[in-house]
């Protein structure tokens, strides 16, 4: 069961930074304006970053080669993303509608906002229970069938 544990969790884990990268490369403008939240300066060079980590970082995780390394800076990229999350939640209350607007578009208003604020959060507290999942790989190792050893 170990050997299963170890490999389903190698493959799950690349899966979920290998499988959001088409969106992220096809509309390279919204992926650029989502790192401007967490790094203003040089949002284009950290978003070229953010790729290579996740593909890099997948792929040795998923392999197992230099996993540790790889499931370190996937942790990081994890946590990274708790803060883009959490600043998004703020971010989607500050809209507003003008003082013509409805009653009822006010309302509508407000449950898009508790939707999109529920939304961010729990997306906050996936990336926390990645980055966990990713502390084991850092901690252990990337298991058996692994392509290189445990680093220590």
């Amino acid at each position: 069961m170990e050997i299963a544990a170890f490999v389903v969790l190698r493959i799950i884990l690349a899966w979920m930074f290998l499988y959001p990268l088409k969106a992220q490369l096809s509309d390279w403008d919204a992926t650029v304006e989502l790192v401007d939240l967490i790094a203003p300066f040089q949002p284009q060079l950290f978003a070229v970053l953010m790729v290579f980590v996740m593909i890099a970082g997948s792929l040795s995780v998923l392999f197992g080669i230099y996993a540790q390394v790889g499931a370190a800076c996937l942790m990081i990229y994890s946590l990274i993303g708790v803060l883009v999350h959490y600043k998004l939640s703020r971010l989607i209350t500050s809209f507003y509608l003008s003082a013509t607007a409805s009653n009822a578009d006010q309302k509508i208003l407000e449950k898009v906002q508790s939707l999109g604020v529920v939304g961010h959060v729990t997306s906050a507290q996936k990336n926390i229970v990645i980055a966990s999942a990713l502390w084991v790989i850092v901690c252990l190792g990337s298991g058996p069938y692994s392509l290189s050893g445990n680093l220590f």
